[in-house]
């Protein structure tokens, strides 16, 4: 009886720490990004050239004035990251310039992610692929989820678990982790197993069970 009272407060322990990991996983993943996102646009002062501006229910550009530099005319919009950002139109994404000039026309479903190391994530057919600024669809869309590249190498999620790819396509970290975070100076947060730790982009596991 009483080890199984030791296993049930071990499980019961396990249920209540292993969401706390997860969400700290998640926090540091959406602040690396962040951070990734500030590093690629140099200074800080000029993180933010066009700011996301809505008037009603639709979505435009203004400057730090607030004068409209591009017309209140999207479902949404995002950032601008690498001269361009993400807006959606008509239920679909795509990316327009600084001078609102649609360079990648609307037809994504979803995604709209930032522009980061040239590729940016988007959604087709339910699946998540990497464009490029020019609008070529780089990487096929053939994930079930993906995260931004950082370091050369971006999280991406298939039959229920995570990896990595790097810019070409090539699986350099094969899906195996439960969850993971963007590579920040080498180094990106993994979960596996209801443990947690880091891998270098070769894979090396820092831990020990």
């Amino acid at each position: 009886m009483k080890t199984n009272e030791k296993k049930e407060r071990k499980y019961s322990s396990l249920k209540v720490i292993l969401p706390i990991v997860i969400v700290l996983v998640l926090l540091f993943s959406s602040f690396a990004v962040y951070q990734v996102i500030r590093t690629r646009a140099g200074k800080d002062e000029k993180v933010v050239a066009l700011i996301p501006y809505r008037k009603g229910d639709k979505w435009g550009f203004c400057n730090r004035d607030r004068k409209m530099v591009i017309p209140t005319v999207y479902e949404s919009v995002y950032l601008f990251s690498e001269g361009l950002a993400p807006v959606h139109l008509n239920s679909k994404c795509g990316y327009i310039d600084t001078k609102g000039t649609m360079v990648i026309p609307a037809v994504y479903d979803g995604g709209g992610g930032s522009f980061i190391e040239g590729l940016a994530f988007i959604v087709l057919d339910g699946k998540c692929g990497f464009v490029d600024t020019k609008g070529t669809m780089v990487i096929p869309a053939a994930y079930d989820n993906v995260l931004p590249f950082s370091d050369g190498l971006a999280p991406v999620h298939l039959n229920s678990k995570w990896g990595y790819i790097d810019t070409k396509g090539k699986m350099v970290i094969p899906t195996v982790y439960d969850s993971v975070g963007p590579f920040i100076d080498g180094l990106a947060p993994v979960h596996l197993n209801s443990k947690c730790g880091f891998v270098d982009t070769k894979d090396t596991r820092y831990w020990e069970d």
